[in-house]
C-alpha cells in the first residue's frame, strides 16, 4: 500500500473503470483533465495498493486540508483474486486521514443499500449529504418556456 500523487498507471486503471461504466471518450476526456487539474493544486492523492510491484487497485481521494476532510471520488474495480483490496484500502485510508489530521471522510456511495452496509463496518456515522428530487411538472414548465420564446422570436422576425 502507498499513498502517491497521481501517477499515469492510477489515472490510466480508474480511467478504464469509466470505460467499463459506458461513459464516452469525451465525458472520460473531460475526468481526465478534472483529475489532473486536481492533482496539479495538490488536492489529489492516489491511495494505490500494488501485488507484485504490480498496481492492482487504486483510489483517488480528493483532499480537502483546510476543512480537515477527504472524498474518495473514484475507485477501480478489482478481479476476484483481489477479493478484499477495497476493504484493505478503505482501512489504510482511514489510518492515513488519522495520521493527517483529516477528521471527515466521504466514501460517497452510502446512499445504495449493500454500499452503506459494508462501509457502515467500519465504525462510521452515515450521513445523507444530498437529496435529489424530479419534478415532472419543472420539465414541462421548462418546455412551454422555450416554446413560448420561440414563437416570440419568430413573430419579431
Amino acid at each position: 500500500f502507498k499513498v502517491e500523487e497521481l501517477n499515469k498507471s492510477s489515472l490510466m486503471l480508474n480511467l478504464e473503470f469509466l470505460k467499463t461504466l459506458n461513459f464516452s471518450q469525451k465525458k472520460i476526456s473531460q475526468h481526465e483533465a478534472l483529475l489532473k487539474n486536481w492533482a496539479n493544486c495538490g488536492y489529489l492523492k492516489a491511495f494505490n495498493l500494488y501485488r507484485n510491484n504490480s498496481l492492482a487497485c487504486s483510489n483517488l481521494v480528493l483532499i480537502d486540508y483546510y476543512n480537515s476532510k477527504a472524498f474518495t471520488i473514484l475507485l477501480n474495480k478489482v478481479d476476484k483474486q483481489f477479493k478484499y483490496a477495497h476493504a484493505n484500502l478503505y482501512s489504510n485510508i482511514i489510518w492515513w486521514c488519522k495520521e493527517n489530521s483529516i477528521n471527515t471522510i466521504d466514501f460517497c456511495g452510502a446512499n445504495f443499500q449493500s454500499i452503506s452496509e459494508f462501509k457502515s463496518r467500519f465504525n462510521t456515522d452515515l450521513k445523507m449529504y444530498f437529496v435529489v428530487n424530479y419534478y415532472p411538472i419543472n420539465n414541462l414548465l421548462l418546455k412551454l418556456k422555450k416554446m413560448v420564446i420561440e414563437t416570440i422570436f419568430k413573430i419579431k422576425i
